[in-house]
């Protein structure tokens, strides 16, 4: 991981209540990716059990790194 971004990640983290990282590295990603509130909400229960799955590993792997 680059050392920079592992910097500015765990400052971000540190000055941000608990889940907020998560919720502002996800909110990237959807914009980037043009994901409305809108498309989210008219998911299929498969769609939103795989997007559940990936939220939760991926806050796995961020309380690993921040440890």
């Amino acid at each position: 991981m680059d050392e920079n971004f592992k910097k500015r990640f765990m400052e971000t983290a540190k000055s941000n209540p608990q889940g907020s990282v998560m919720d502002l590295l996800l909110s990237d990603v959807l914009a980037k990716h043009g994901v409305s509130d809108n498309a989210l909400r008219n998911l299929s229960p498969e769609r939103r059990r795989k997007i559940k799955q990936i939220s939760d590993e991926l806050q796995v792997e961020l309380k690993r790194i921040l440890d």
